[in-house]
């Protein structure tokens, strides 16, 4: 996403809010992990109205962050404060939490 934000001559919420809507209309893609650099208060406030209401739309599909920068911790309870959305320390830790995720629906017969 960074090289489309580069060149782009859009504010960077909205070629992420266009880049992440096309990725979650996709049917082969099951969740979304986002990692995302936080670097004012009005990017957190963006991304956090964002990720609301993509979580809102999309709610078959499990969205997850790995939050960095001087305001992750502003908005990852704002974040997990929805219930929807989830930040965890690194991306790894996301993608496995998805992966556990999926196993326990398999295991309850949800897919």
């Amino acid at each position: 996403m960074w090289p489309a934000i580069m060149v782009s001559d859009q504010p960077q919420t909205k070629v992420l809010a266009d880049t992440l809507e096309a990725i979650l209309n996709d049917n082969e893609v099951d969740a979304i992990v986002v990692v995302w650099w936080v670097q004012t208060s009005q990017i957190s406030a963006d991304f956090c109205e964002l990720m609301e209401k993509l979580s809102e739309i999309h709610r078959d599909k499990p969205l997850v962050c790995s939050l960095h920068g001087i305001c992750a911790g502003e908005i990852k309870s704002r974040l997990e404060a929805s219930g929807r959305i989830i930040d965890f320390y690194n991306p790894d830790r996301a993608i496995r939490a998805l992966g556990h995720l999926a196993r326990y629906s398999a295991f309850r017969g949800c897919f």
